[in-house]
């Protein structure tokens, strides 16, 4: 956990946090700001509360439909995503559900520490069971805005997000914020939805899917000044691609 602590920041001031002498809250520094500790999670949402990170029957029947739809396209992925056979650094699964296609793969990643981030707390209780359930015990979670993320610049080396960039509004504020806090050389590897189709409906009309990208021109719009594609495949309805952080973005001067 402390090394995970050493990676995040207020996502209000901006200043680094420390672990208080009960363990169950983050210290800002410099300041009475405080964020509780549930466990592994770590809430950056002040208006969700501790009872927010349950599980309802509401909630069970919407997230059983939601991996079940997963499991179909995991299925038609097959082994288009691009993992690295082990990891050291930090990964960051972004919006919650990577886990889903290739928690095989964090499951080997005992070096490494998987940060699991999302702004739904039922979703990310969800997954707590699902790490749990895999043996993957060093995962964290964090209940935070997408569009700001309280990770300071270049404190993760591996962005992973499959499949669940559908449930973001703000699309093009989180893929900066996934380059900011990639360090030098990080890569982002995942899956986009990118046109309608009955799996994205069933979603939305489970009230789990927003606004999906039109086309992966789009996609490619979006990222192109942030990242170099290394390998991009259209897959039906699903842009499949592993990209690495700009080198010019970093201030790399040739």
């Amino acid at each position: 956990m402390l090394g995970v602590i050493r990676k995040l920041k207020c996502p209000k001031t901006g200043k680094r946090l420390k672990l208080d002498s009960t363990e169950k809250f983050l210290e800002v520094e410099d300041s009475d700001i405080r964020y509780p500790l549930y466990g592994p999670i770590i809430n950056f949402i002040p208006e969700i509360k501790e009872q927010d990170f349950f599980v309802s029957e509401t909630d069970k029947k919407s997230l059983d439909s939601l991996e079940k739809v997963m499991a179909d396209e995991k299925k038609t992925l097959g082994d288009k995503l691009s993992m690295p056979e082990e990891f050291r650094a930090l990964v960051l699964d972004i919006p919650s559900g990577g886990d889903l296609f290739v928690g095989e793969d964090y499951a080997r990643y005992r070096e490494a520490n998987i940060l699991v981030a999302d702004s739904n707390p039922a979703i990310l209780a969800r997954a707590r069971q699902r790490y749990e359930s895999l043996g993957i015990n060093n995962a964290f979670f964090i209940c935070c805005n997408l569009d700001n993320l309280p990770l300071l610049e270049g404190a993760i080396g591996m962005a992973v997000s499959i499949l669940g960039f559908n449930r973001v509004k703000e699309k093009k504020q989180l893929i900066t914020e996934i380059k900011r806090v990639l360090r030098v050389s990080g890569t982002f590897n995942g899956a986009f939805y990118i046109q309608s189709s009955p799996s994205q409906q069933y979603l939305r009309d489970m009230g789990l899917s927003s606004d999906i990208f039109s086309s992966m021109d789009e996609v490619k719009g979006l990222m192109s000044d942030k990242f170099d594609f290394m390998d991009q495949e259209l897959l039906g309805d699903k842009f499949v691609f592993e990209c690495r952080k700009s080198w010019p973005s970093c201030g790399v001067k040739w």
